[in-house]
C-alpha cells in the first residue's frame, strides 16, 4: 500500500483532505489494507452540501 500513501500524498499536503467516498472498502476483504494505508483518518456518516 505505499503506492497509495505516495498517490494520495501531495493532495494532503495542499489541501489536508483525501475523500474515499467507496462503501466497498467497509465491505470488501480489501477494505481493511487501503483504510490502513489511508491513516490517520476520520469516518463520517453524512455529507453536508451547501
Amino acid at each position: 500500500m505505499g503506492e497509495l500513501q505516495r498517490a494520495v500524498m501531495p493532495v494532503r499536503e495542499v489541501q489536508g483532505v483525501v475523500a474515499l467516498l467507496d462503501n466497498r472498502v467497509n465491505h470488501r476483504s480489501y477494505g481493511r489494507k487501503i483504510l490502513n494505508a489511508l491513516e490517520p483518518l476520520a469516518r463520517i456518516n453524512y455529507i453536508d452540501f451547501l
